[in-house]
């Protein structure tokens, strides 16, 4: 099964067989990764602060990310409301905007729903988000999401 749930009709990437010494580098990665992470939330910043930082630093970590938004879900009334508190592009503050104001669906809000990572090839041709993605046709570009 795979780590992530990919649009339907896309055929998943093969599994890779790393050797001991790519096996034995990522680990390090992410150990690297998880003491910055460590240090920023040491460092005793406030909430928004520390959430910009942790946006700042997956965008520089992930390759080839064209932003990062870091999106809460909090109780409004009784019901779940989710809002982007960092984003490190506007065209990520605007995508989260459209999912979680306007139109209550899209790739993140699917994310935190499933606890998955969800991936998309093309927004506009994905149909799990018939009126998120139709806004979008045309831009062929991967949009992810994590849930942690």
């Amino acid at each position: 099964m795979a780590e992530y749930d990919a649009q339907p009709g896309r055929n998943e990437p093969p599994q890779s067989d790393l050797s001991p010494a790519q096996l034995e580098a990522d680990d390090i990665d992410l150990y690297t990764g998880l003491k910055g992470v460590a240090g920023l939330v040491a460092g005793a910043r406030g909430v928004i602060d520390l959430l910009g930082d942790v946006a700042e630093f997956a965008a520089t970590a992930i390759p080839g990310v064209d932003g990062v938004g870091v999106a809460l879900i909090q109780a409004h009334d009784g019901t779940p409301r989710i809002q982007t508190w960092a984003a490190t592009a506007e065209l990520v503050n605007d995508i989260d905007v459209i999912q979680y104001e306007d139109l209550n669906e899209g790739p993140c809000i699917t994310c935190m729903q499933t606890r998955r990572v969800i991936v998309s090839g093309s927004l506009g041709s994905d149909g799990r988000w018939p009126r998120f993605g139709g806004g979008w046709r045309g831009w062929p570009f991967i949009r992810r999401c994590r849930c942690l």
